[in-house]
């Protein structure tokens, strides 16, 4: 009795590990970047303009190798978060954060982040609005 017991423990062990590791193998794209994103200058920002959206960090279907974070946000519109990107901005502007002009083009909506007078890279916001109540959206740093 005492071996099955140890023989299943160890199955269970085994299992867990496995599990774990294909875990970590499937969220370790979105997790770098993430985790680059957070470790940069534009980390504060990222963090800020998430809280500020209440946005739900979801996977990246289509990432392009640049850090980034995808998120969604339900019962909201484009023009709210566009708002908060603004506040988030200007509540960082004594940083030296600059925000650049809005563009818009098949339904999807992006500004430019950056410091102002750091040759660091750029935080872009892109915004797309999937139903009247639910938008999609990604912040991609792109290193200079």
């Amino acid at each position: 009795m005492s071996e099955l017991v140890r023989s299943s423990g160890r199955t269970a062990s085994v299992a867990v590990a496995a599990l774990a590791l294909l875990c970590g193998l499937v969220l370790a794209p979105a997790g770098r970047a993430e985790g680059t994103l957070g470790t940069s200058l534009y980390g504060p920002v990222g963090r800020a303009l998430l809280a500020a959206m209440h946005a739900t960090v979801v996977p990246c279907a289509d990432a392009v190798g640049a850090p980034e974070v995808c998120f969604e946000v339900e019962a909201t519109g484009v023009a709210v978060l566009a708002q908060e990107v603004e506040a988030v901005a200007a509540d960082n502007a004594g940083a030296g954060l600059r925000l650049g002009p809005w563009t818009a083009g098949n339904g999807v909506h992006a500004v430019s982040l950056s410091f102002e007078g750091r040759a660091i890279g750029v935080l872009e916001v892109f915004l797309a609005e999937v139903t009247p109540a639910r938008v999609r959206g990604m912040l991609r740093l792109t290193l200079r």
